[in-house]
């Protein structure tokens, strides 16, 4: 079961009791601020707070001794920054819960932003985005995302050189936002623990999760312009982008299709759909390309989904060579086309379904043994304002075992078009937008 309790100053608590009985306590914190509240002369300021966050509070103002209390008591701690949230997330003994949760309340809520601080982690973000520029999947997700999601405020990658470059944070920008988002009534406290409920929620009242927020004398058009966008731009025909990087030796293709939002309950038949198309080893994609043609080692899908919109999008490395061509026979595009073309066609098969839905039982099965997937899950549903948030040892049950062929099929029918859909390419040696066009455009509509 999992239990909720909101705090007289808006911050929420959600809370679950392991089937576990080891002595392990997850905590995370999401808050309400990600990259789609930035605006184009802050780009990068959520992840950059992310790091502020870690650089000291008055009471603890050394960053070294931030990590020196979790890492005496053997403790993860880290943090992520997403496009939707930022999340902080410690995983400790029972004994440490309290001291944790006060640590982390105390970073959260009363980072001191030191100026000489600032300037050195800002250094230390471009370096964390030049070696992400090195990636050509960073370069190729952030191309795909920025035309699946064109017009909204997810159009645009977390962090990135690009943001960085003939300009520095304005201080007092990033302080001001900072003290706009981080108050507790836009932070999820989510705790997966064998400590009862009501003792987590005296540790969290004695916290400084529990204070007042201090009010911040703010014009009201200051804070709405920091708001996400969820509208975006209709396409009526598939989108390309191919581009030339010239140190790469493999090239990168994505196709990506929109799907649902984040609410919809189309999104647990196509989570399977994604896994019987590239999940795992006996999914299509990899079968196809690499047990039967040989033609990579690295490929796979994926589904994310927001509050207006998602994406299902196929990843793939190859010789840039065999794009078009293996030998005398079909190459990776043309057998990937092939393979989307006999989903729309055919569908999936019954047995298909049944060793998906067997392996979904096993992982979800495995996974009741960590508390932190609990805790990241629970406390997503709540941050996103589920009514109801389904433990995930009954997730599989209530969202999975009774999809039939027919539902993942009607789902194919549903977004597999070519309106939806979008194909990059990274290469050193690029293939021109004609022959992609050749391939691609014989997706059938039906």
């Amino acid at each position: 079961m999992v239990s909720r309790y909101t705090f007289k100053n808006g911050l929420r608590l959600v809370y679950e009791k392991p089937i576990s009985i080891l002595p392990v306590t997850s905590v995370q914190v999401f808050c309400d601020y990600g990259s789609v509240y930035e605006t184009d002369d802050v780009r990068g300021a959520a992840h950059f707070i992310e790091h502020m966050c870690f650089k000291g509070t008055s009471k603890i103002p050394d960053a070294k001794d931030i990590f020196l209390n979790y890492n005496k008591i053997g403790a993860y701690f880290n943090a992520e920054t997403d496009k939707r949230y930022t999340r902080y997330y410690v995983l400790c003994e029972d004994d440490y819960v309290k001291n944790s949760i006060h640590i982390l309340s105390d970073m959260l809520m009363n980072s001191t932003f030191n100026k000489k601080q600032f300037q050195k982690e800002e250094n230390v973000v471009i370096e964390e985005n030049i070696r992400s520029r090195d990636s050509a999947s960073s370069d190729i997700n952030n191309t795909i995302n920025n035309i699946i999601y064109k017009g909204s405020s997810y159009e645009n990658p977390v962090d990135d050189i690009t943001y960085h470059q003939g300009k520095r944070f304005h201080y007092e920008d990033i302080v001001e936002i900072y003290k706009m988002f981080y108050i507790p009534s836009r932070m999820v406290v989510s705790v997966v623990s064998n400590l009862s409920f009501s003792t987590i929620k005296e540790m969290i009242n004695e916290s400084f999760f529990s204070k007042q927020s201090k009010k911040l004398a703010i014009d009201l058009n200051t804070y709405e312009k920091y708001q996400k966008k969820i509208s975006y731009i209709p396409y009526d025909k598939i989108q390309y982008s191919i581009n030339k990087k010239k140190e790469l030796s493999t090239m990168h293709v994505n196709i990506g299709i929109r799907i649902c939002n984040y609410y919809s309950p189309d999104t647990y038949p196509l989570i399977l759909l994604c896994d019987i198309i590239g999940g795992n080893t006996s999914g299509r994609l990899y079968n196809l390309l690499r047990e039967n043609n040989g033609l990579t080692y690295s490929s796979g899908t994926e589904t994310v989904f927001y509050e207006h919109l998602g994406d299902l999008t196929f990843f793939i490395q190859t010789d840039p060579n065999k794009l078009i061509h293996n030998g005398d026979k079909k190459g990776v595009l043309p057998l990937v086309i092939q393979l989307i073309n006999d989903l729309i066609k055919k569908g999936i098969t019954s047995e298909e379904l049944k060793t998906i839905k067997s392996n979904f039982k096993g992982r979800f099965a495995l996974n009741l043994q960590y508390n932190d997937n609990f805790a990241f899950r629970n406390g997503l549903d709540e941050l996103m304002g589920l009514e109801k948030i389904v433990p995930v040892r009954d997730a599989y049950e209530k969202f999975y075992e009774n999809i039939t062929v027919k539902d993942v099929n009607r789902m194919i029918k549903k977004y597999f078009k070519k309106e939806n859909i979008t194909v990059c390419i990274i290469a050193n040696k690029a293939p021109s937008l004609e022959t992609v066009k050749n391939e691609c455009e014989k997706i059938i509509e039906k």
